[in-house]
């Protein structure tokens, strides 16, 4: 059973972005203070920034479904889990956690395992 294209496109994608924004840590720690404090700017981020990103997301996860890649969940969730996810690990960086600062090289990859073959025991990476 080797990997699909799928999932190679998907897992090199998923790393080089968080890879990213872990890279651009004090960036991203300076505009989450002002975008938390700023409900005017918090609205415009949303706008402009994680809407889009949700808008180009969303019909590759539904293409991937109809193909029978992926199992059927709302694409709409999918984004919003793989964001969150990857927002909670940049959170817990900023919070000095020292597994996830240890631990970055691997984290992509298992992140990725998580999310496209789950936790259940029986599949080797």
């Amino acid at each position: 059973a080797g990997e699909q294209p799928m999932e190679g496109f998907s897992a090199a994608y998923f790393r080089q972005r968080l890879q990213f924004m872990g890279s651009q840590m004090s960036a991203f720690q300076a505009v989450l203070q002002e975008v938390l404090g700023n409900e005017e700017l918090r609205t415009e981020y949303f706008a402009k920034i994680i809407q889009p990103t949700f808008a180009i997301a969303e019909p590759y996860f539904q293409k991937l479904i109809d193909e029978g890649s992926l199992r059927t969940f709302e694409p709409a969730l999918i984004t919003r889990v793989i964001t969150s996810t990857a927002l909670g690990l940049l959170m817990l960086q900023m919070l000095g956690d020292k597994v996830v600062e240890e631990k970055q090289d691997v984290l992509p990859d298992v992140i990725f395992e998580i999310l496209f073959h789950g936790l259940a025991s029986g599949r080797e990476t």
